[in-house]
């Protein structure tokens, strides 16, 4: 697994996470399964600039309806307490949008080892003893890493370059480096000055310009009867050899007695439940190619077999089977099942068309 570390300079100025990095990242975090890792003094880092950055900019309104009211000789103006009431949590605003995201306790780490560090300026302490906080992000995120043992790639993505990271601003600074290997971390990690150069290496806009969800709840939770007529359709044109092997590798159920088929059809009795996007790609701007997971909830599956075949297992197959009808050469009978399906297309969003429908695997329940 990947897990993606911000730091408090990464959120400043994008307080509600509505800007394009932050849509393709929770897109990216969800699709992919991937976690997002947050100290939580970043968290009320973030919290309490944003407070103060809210109330400094508050005053400054207030002063300039002032000054306006005195340079047009007009008092009452702008009622600036008719505001909205602004309510911020930061916590569970990521909580949401990043839907995967844990956040590290500081509160366990050894003071007498962060006053170490500040008295021989190892970063991210500098002069000055410069770099507390940093301090305190920096050894709760490698507690964090250690603890868990913590094995995929860590993405650390911070501005604050001059704390953390190299003259090069390529990787981390020696003395991080050292608190690596003295930890032995099993995890890599890979440095990051901005958000943006993250998604720029590692995000295919087109494949995460949704998650599967929203593509899912905006188009093709109403389009069951197309998903309806394009499976029975391909399942009642499978030649009948392939369908053999289908049969034959059934996995939650059994077919006996149908080594001598000689055709099949399915009815569709009920229709789609849990549809599930499994991966999607962008092709064009228009077009996205879909791997998708249904089932069909009740079929009518008839097989057709020859007469002489019928007889020599007949108690048997009317044992198992139902709705047996028999002529000279051929007889033929039916069972319920519930179809689970995966398949493959190409979806037009502007059209809403599906082209291309190929089911990739068929179970029979």
């Amino acid at each position: 697994m990947k897990y993606i570390f911000l730091d408090t300079n990464i959120f400043y100025n994008n307080w509600h996470l509505k800007n394009a990095n932050f849509k393709y990242l929770f897109n990216y975090l969800e699709n992919t399964g991937y976690k997002l890792i947050i100290s939580e003094l970043v968290s009320e880092e973030v919290q309490n600039i944003h407070k103060r950055e809210f109330e400094l900019s508050y005053n400054e309104l207030r002063q300039a309806i002032h000054k306006i009211e005195k340079l047009i000789d007009e008092t009452n103006m702008i009622d600036i307490d008719a505001l909205p009431n602004v309510i911020y949590n930061f916590k569970e605003l990521l909580e949401e949008k990043a839907r995967s995201v844990e956040f590290i306790s500081y509160e366990h780490i050894n003071q007498r080892e962060v006053v170490r560090r500040a008295l021989q300026k190892i970063r991210p302490f500098q002069e000055e003893d410069k770099g507390y906080r940093d301090t305190l992000i920096w050894l709760s995120l490698l507690s964090f890493l250690s603890k868990k043992q913590i094995k995929g790639q860590v993405i650390f993505v911070t501005n604050n370059k001059s704390d953390f990271y190299n003259k090069e601003n390529n990787n981390f600074h020696s003395d991080l480096k050292k608190d690596i290997e003295n930890l032995n971390l099993e995890c890599t990690f890979k440095t990051y000055t901005s958000l943006f150069n993250f998604i720029e290496d590692n995000i295919d806009k087109k494949q995460h310009e949704f998650t599967s969800s929203e593509l899912l709840d905006e188009y093709f939770n109403n389009m069951d009867v197309e998903f309806e007529v394009e499976s029975i359709s391909y399942i009642n044109n499978i030649p009948v050899n392939h369908f053999k092997e289908i049969l034959a590798n059934n996995q939650l159920r059994d077919f006996p007695y149908l080594e001598y088929l000689s055709s099949h059809s399915i009815e569709l009795m009920e229709g789609v439940e849990d549809p599930e996007i499994l991966f999607y790609k962008g092709l064009t701007k228009e077009k996205v190619y879909v791997s998708f997971r249904f089932n069909l909830r009740i079929c009518i599956l008839r097989f057709t077999i020859d007469t002489a075949e019928y007889f020599k297992n007949r108690e048997n197959i009317d044992k198992l089977y139902y709705e047996v009808l028999t002529s000279e050469y051929e007889t033929s009978f039916c069972t319920y099942v519930r179809t689970f399906i995966d398949a493959s297309f190409e979806f037009d969003t502007t059209t809403r068309l599906i082209d291309g429908f190929e089911i990739e695997t068929i179970d029979f329940k």
